[in-house]
């Protein structure tokens, strides 16, 4: 009997969890998937970004009312803050009223703007690229008119394309991309990922040179409002980062009108260093001026012309882009010789040709001229100092009220103040005294005659006049002047008889 011999296999016991595991394990590569998905999607587009920002954007209102506010957040010690004397209102707000200026109106702003303030991040509102001293007289007329910087383009459309290109090539190149309108100008993500790697791997590797993530927009927010205008810390590029955010999408979720300013700020107000004779320089108009003694107007339309002179457009191409290049360590390549600087600018002339951003004719022409520093500030035509006694007369006497002990500082400041001054009779009165101090003019008013001037050089006669209204209120100063070629008010400097 042949019998059937059986054999024996391993059968593995039933695992009822074993298809769930399998299961779960491909839910979770699924859900990976499609997180990397929409993350990067949300990295190129900020769809989501934009939509949340912009509808907190709108509800980031404030309004000036009557009275003192009880919402009121105050500005902190930023360089741009400072400037403008919006770190000192809580001094202000103490000292003015003493002096018989009550607050008679400030502003409220929305709990949602008081919420971002109180989590540390700078306030979002369209911040003013100029600003300075005005003083007004009875009818509004302009007593006293500074601004800083002084020289600005005025619209975005006004910037030469040469400037543009080469700034966004250096700083920030995807920032005017028009592919996706929502894009959130403060983050680039491929460059903050690139930066995020080199801080880390600075910690293991000291040596090793960590790129820059900055994006003009928070390049903006901490040269204005970070202390001292520097980046200290993670948290202050984080607070960098989330305030140029909420800025960005004020004006809804489309960001392209917002990206053009962002361009146009950051070239009217980039600090520059100092220089002496004239103190802060802010902006590539006043840096082109203070630096290199050019004309503003001039050398923007030798930029926009493609058939001026290549030399002409060489020298001034290099010392605009000198200065975009300048900002990162502008003391030192700006306050003293210009060889590291102008190797700098070489090698980036060099680079900007290899990616098409300029011509490799103006690159060579450019190559071939240097970078020489003016000898000294520029002299501007002045005034006579006569016609300015009623402005010098209301600066002295505002930084009294304001305890600022230089005049350099208040003309800075975002400050309009109102004068009883009547500045068109003011000017009638001053002329006067000029005419009678010239031999024909005090013989037409009578002043040659014997006890008088008669044996006299009336050039040497020194008038002060001080016209006063009486009102029910007070007796309101309409004139103020004399004329005395210097600048010692005769009036509140010296005793009279």
């Amino acid at each position: 009997m042949i019998g059937r011999r059986r054999v024996s296999r391993n059968v593995r016991p039933h695992d009822p969890w074993r298809l769930l595991r399998y299961a779960l394990l491909i839910f979770l590569l699924a859900g990976l998937l499609a997180a990397g998905i929409v993350i990067r999607r949300e990295a190129q587009t900020s769809a989501f970004q934009a939509r949340n920002l912009a509808r907190l954007g709108r509800q980031m209102t404030f309004a000036v009312e009557p009275g003192v506010s009880d919402s009121i957040r105050m500005p902190g010690d930023g360089p741009y803050d400072q400037r403008l004397g919006y770190s000192a209102l809580p001094r202000l707000m103490e000292r003015l009223p003493a002096l018989g200026y009550p607050i008679t109106a400030q502003t409220r702003i929305s709990a949602e703007m008081a919420e971002v303030a109180d989590r540390s991040l700078f306030l979002p509102y369209r911040e003013k690229t100029q600003a300075g001293l005005s003083v007004l007289d009875c009818a509004n007329q302009a007593v006293v008119s500074a601004r800083y910087p002084e020289r600005v383009y005025p619209d975005f459309d006004a910037v030469p394309s040469l400037v543009t290109n080469s700034l966004l090539f250096i700083e920030n190149r995807e920032l005017l991309s028009n592919q996706y309108k929502t894009t959130n100008p403060a983050v680039e993500w491929g460059r903050f990922a690139r930066a995020a790697f080199d801080q880390v791997l600075q910690q293991f590797t000291p040596g090793h040179d960590a790129a820059g993530g900055s994006t003009l927009a928070t390049q903006i927010e901490k040269y204005r409002h970070s202390p001292g205008g520097r980046t200290t810390s993670g948290t202050d590029k984080l607070r960098q980062i989330a305030s140029a955010s909420l800025r960005a999408y004020l004006d809804g979720e489309d960001t392209t009108a917002t990206r053009r300013q962002l361009v146009l700020g950051y070239l009217n107000t980039v600090p520059l260093a100092a220089r002496r004779g004239y103190g802060e320089v802010i902006g590539i108009g006043d840096g082109l001026w203070a630096w290199y003694g050019r004309d503003f107007d001039e050398i923007n339309a030798v930029l926009r012309d493609a058939s001026a002179p290549l030399e002409q457009r060489a020298l001034a191409y290099k010392q605009a882009l000198s200065l975009l290049i300048s900002q990162r360590r502008p003391s030192g390549y700006l306050s003293g010789q210009t060889a590291a600087l102008e190797k700098l600018t070489d090698s980036y002339l060099r680079l900007l040709a290899t990616e098409s951003v300029v011509s490799t004719e103006l690159r060579d022409a450019a190559l071939a001229v240097h970078l020489v520093q003016a000898p000294g500030i520029p002299e501007l035509p002045r005034s006579s100092f006569v016609s300015r006694k009623a402005a010098s007369a209301a600066r002295t006497t505002l930084a009294g009220l304001l305890d600022i002990r230089n005049l350099y500082a208040l003309d800075r400041l975002d400050l309009t103040a109102s004068s009883t001054i009547d500045l068109a009779l003011q000017e009638r009165v001053a002329a006067a005294l000029q005419a009678i101090s010239s031999p024909r003019g005090a013989a037409a008013a009578g002043l040659l005659e014997q006890r008088l001037l008669a044996k006299s050089d009336p050039a040497n006669v020194i008038y002060s006049f001080s016209l006063f209204e009486r009102t029910p209120d007070a007796n309101l100063v309409r004139v103020q002047t004399d004329n005395y070629e210097q600048p010692l008010d005769i009036n509140e400097g010296v005793r009279l008889d």
